[in-house]
């Protein structure tokens, strides 16, 4: 990149395709990893019902150990410290999390009063005589969604779009992590100041399709094995009459999510970070 602040879209969006293309044995085998690791901790959540919530955790340490992985690969660092690396990007990732649940939420009390004051009104009397029902609350806001989708689509590009520019604005906080060996957030985010919008269009262009991807061979894995993937209801239906068919296809969804989202992701946060890093901030060379 030729300053600080400018991002070039496309020539991001093509170095990171190419750091996939030849690092392509490392993601596999890495991929591979990680979705046994998936495997083993469905299995075991399935196993141990009143363990789900410490499997979905243990599931996102996992994510991120491998993230760590392909950002050793991108980067040029030594993979065998991958648990210590893992380690650091899952905190730094989990720092950011929080952060976003502290914006949202704070967002979340003008947006619902605006919304009870003008689309939701006429639907007040039923969400106060629904009470504590979660049930019923639902039923009523999917009545409101029915009649008024506008509302509900611009509420939902509104937090949308914060999540994309806040998560934009601490991009580089996973890969500053990976190479520079300490829990590294909230220092990363005047990295990127000026460099946000080029940032959020490389990630539409990379990871958008890329997504989608994913999602169509997920759905067609699942219809295969004659479930639907979209369905809370099917998922459980399988996982309770067919654990091992549910188990394979968790590996080839995990397999599949490694090797065409997670890796692309890590390309390009490598990239933008060589990119966008102060050379103060860089490590010495050995």
């Amino acid at each position: 990149m030729s300053t600080p602040t400018q991002v070039p879209i496309q020539q991001s969006v093509g170095a990171a395709l190419r750091f996939a293309v030849d690092q392509w044995r490392p993601i596999a085998v890495y991929s591979a990893y990680g979705a046994a690791a998936t495997v083993a901790l469905a299995a075991f959540s399935a196993a141990v019902a009143a363990m789900g919530i410490v499997a979905s955790v243990l599931t996102t340490a996992v994510q991120a150990a491998i993230y760590g992985l392909f950002l050793a690969v991108f980067l040029g660092l030594p993979t065998r410290d991958w648990l210590r690396r893992g380690g650091s990007v899952w905190a730094a990732m989990a720092v950011v999390a929080f952060f976003l649940c502290i914006v949202f939420l704070v967002l979340s009390l003008p947006v619902s009063m605006i919304m009870l004051a003008g689309p939701l009104a006429p639907y007040a009397d039923d969400l106060q005589a629904a009470g504590g029902s979660e049930a019923a609350v639902m039923e009523v806001m999917l009545r409101f969604a029915e009649a008024q989708p506008i509302p509900i689509l611009l509420m939902l590009l509104f937090f949308g779009a914060v999540w994309m520019i806040l998560t934009s604005r601490l991009y580089l906080a996973a890969p500053a992590t990976a190479e520079q060996g300490r829990i590294l957030t909230f220092e990363t985010w005047r990295w990127t100041k000026g460099a946000t919008l080029g940032i959020i269009g490389a990630r539409l262009l990379l990871l958008v399709p890329a997504y989608a991807l994913v999602t169509a061979l997920a759905y067609l894995v699942a219809a295969l094995f004659g479930f639907n993937p979209f369905d809370a209801a099917s998922i459980a239906a399988i996982a309770q009459n067919n654990l091992i068919v549910f188990l394979l296809y968790v590996g080839i969804r995990s397999f599949v999510q490694f090797v065409a989202f997670m890796a692309l992701e890590a390309g390009l946060s490598a990239y933008l970070y060589r990119g966008l890093r102060p050379q103060a901030e860089a490590p010495p060379a050995a």
